[in-house]
């Protein structure tokens, strides 16, 4: 077909046809990344939830290590295994690119920010507390720094349980 024998109606049809094309492709495009975009929410929510729930679990576990403790501790015994750490690192990929499920309730993002800060704090009294059963099981009042320790780190567990309940129950 020779360009001189085109029509006025030719022309249209394939100007509207390459820009039918480019609006398709660019749609597919944008239906492309809000699906890669909330495929990677979930990941984050996902991953968010293993993280919390891991923590749960070993906060339960040291829970139970502190009850069975604290119920010898009076008559002079005590258990020799250590408690285990938290991740309290878990709010940082949260933080890189927060999903929209958790930017529309920012209490969400208060307790898990509260999670993590409690998580350290709690991880800080373990080591201190690991530190003090390991050097100085020979000093006198030995027994009752350990009750103490087993007294706060009861707290701080219980707590962080609670908290730790409450946001795997909303995300």
């Amino acid at each position: 077909m020779e360009l001189q024998n085109l029509t006025t109606t030719d022309l249209l049809i394939a100007f509207f046809s390459g820009v039918g094309a480019t609006v398709f492709g660019f749609v597919l495009t944008m239906l492309w990344e809000w699906r890669k975009s909330i495929k990677q929410e979930r990941a984050i929510i996902d991953a968010l939830k293993q993280e919390l729930q891991t923590n749960k679990e070993t906060l339960e576990s040291n829970l139970a290590y502190i009850n069975q403790e604290l119920g010898i501790i009076d008559q002079g015994k005590s258990l020799v295994i250590p408690l285990n750490l938290l991740n309290g690192d878990f709010s940082d990929l949260l933080f890189i690119s927060i999903p929209k499920k958790l930017k529309k309730d920012t209490n969400i993002l208060m307790e898990i920010r509260k999670i993590s800060r409690l998580s350290k704090e709690n991880n800080e009294t373990i080591k201190s507390r690991e530190t003090y059963r390991v050097n100085n099981g020979a000093m006198s009042n030995y027994n009752s720094r350990m009750k103490i320790y087993g007294q706060i780190l009861q707290t701080q567990t219980n707590q962080l349980v609670l908290i730790t309940e409450t946001i795997l129950t909303k995300i």
